[in-house]
């Protein structure tokens, strides 16, 4: 359903599979030892679906925000002699046009207008069966017969580039399946940013120790950075005087939020400040909240969403790119509960943690199957860190959550 529940709507597209399934059995049977079928392939989908450019919707609670340059491309696919391999192909467009002149960037082939294909090893996820979101008002009463295996990639380090790309499955027997060739226009790479009026900042996943680099661009006045910090749950707390820039003051003498003078305009019509490191003891900062306050009175506060800067407090939590995508988790955002998927090695004798990223551990439940569910409407609005233990308490998978009620 596109919103809402409706009935038995929920089963019907299994009620029509299941049986469609069981007359290309018969063929299967009929023909057994012979498979020249390649994989079926779903149409390749991505996320975030505008990369370096502005979102908007649930995911973000209605309200602008400035995608990543980095985005995941996931499909399903499934085949009776099983899957062997799959793999996100991609390249990049010479000079970020698709004319209608020529199809180079539409085949396979290719040409002179776009560079070689380049392969990324799709992850692959167990998708869970039956009501995982545990709706009352969901009725599975007919589960499919076969459910197709999600598979997964990240396109990462690309910006301001128009990209091809599909999804190619080989299964068991050697038979391969090509999806049909995908474009996107990525953007900048200000990961970070929020989405008004150009205000980036690096690094754009800062830890405690990093200096942050707060910049607004194409202004031609001077401003002030009107700040407070996230401690704990509760957003714009007064940050400690050890984190103040220098000349910076209260706001209206009483805060909570302090203002602090931003260098410019320089001769880009650039405005910045640094701020940090966060790692004074005194006060553990999980994010930095901001608004941009112009000479002349007038504000930048991001259509009303305000920026916000997550601080890692565990330096090592998200740098090892390996350990993330021993993961996976579903939704994001999430509401009262999440689907995690682990590989089936980590369902024995592991443990689930989720911590807060200054490292305080909030949750923890057994590792019992590859899809499993864990319940976070306990956890007030904001972003965690979930990790997969082994027996011995060795961190074997981690993964950042985000929380929206």
């Amino acid at each position: 359903m596109y919103y809402g529940t409706s009935l038995d709507m929920e089963v019907k597209q299994s009620l029509a599979c299941n049986k469609a399934c069981s007359f290309a059995n018969q063929v299967i049977s009929a023909h057994a030892g012979t498979d020249n079928t390649p994989p079926t392939v779903f149409v390749p989908q991505r996320y975030p679906y505008n990369p370096g450019g502005t979102g908007f919707g649930p995911n973000y609670g209605y309200q602008q925000h400035q995608n990543s340059s980095d985005f995941h491309v996931w499909t399903f696919a499934y085949d009776v002699a099983g899957i062997q391999s799959a793999v996100l192909k991609y390249r990049i467009d010479n000079d970020g046009v698709n004319p209608l002149s020529d199809n180079q960037n539409d085949t396979y082939a290719g040409g002179s207008g776009v560079q070689q294909w380049q392969s990324i090893a799709m992850t692959h996820r167990v998708f869970p069966t039956g009501n995982v979101t545990g709706n009352p008002e969901v009725n599975f009463f007919i589960l499919p017969d076969y459910i197709a295996g999600e598979y997964y990639a990240e396109i990462e380090g690309i910006a301001e580039k128009l990209l091809d790309y599909y999804v190619e499955v080989t299964d068991n027997e050697g038979n391969v399946a090509k999806s049909a060739i995908q474009h996107v226009y990525v953007g900048p790479s200000n990961t970070g940013g929020g989405g008004q009026s150009g205000v980036f900042w690096t690094p754009a996943n800062p830890t405690l120790n990093d200096v942050i680099t707060i910049t607004q661009t194409d202004v031609n006045i001077g401003a002030k950075l009107h700040w407070g910090v996230t401690t704990g749950n509760q957003s714009w707390q007064t940050p400690a005087t050890a984190y103040w820039p220098a000349g910076s003051t209260l706001f209206n003498g009483s805060g909570p939020a302090i203002e602090s003078e931003m260098e410019g305009p320089d001769a880009e019509n650039n405005i910045t400040i640094q701020l940090g490191p966060f790692n004074n003891a005194g006060q553990v900062v999980n994010q930095v909240d901001f608004v941009i306050h112009y000479d002349n009175n007038t504000w930048n506060n991001n259509n009303g969403a305000d920026f916000h800067i997550p601080v890692n407090n565990s330096p090592t939590g998200f740098t090892d790119a390996a350990l993330q995508r021993k993961v996976s988790v579903w939704p994001v955002p999430a509401d009262n509960q999440i689907v995690v998927g682990v590989d089936v090695s980590m369902t024995s004798n592991h443990r689930l943690s989720i911590q807060s990223l200054s490292g305080q551990k909030l949750l923890e439940q057994d590792v019992e199957r590859e899809n499993f569910r864990a319940d976070v409407s306990s956890l007030p609005d904001g972003i965690y860190l979930l990790l997969i233990t082994d027996s011995q308490g060795v961190m074997l998978a981690q993964r950042k959550i985000v929380v929206q009620h």
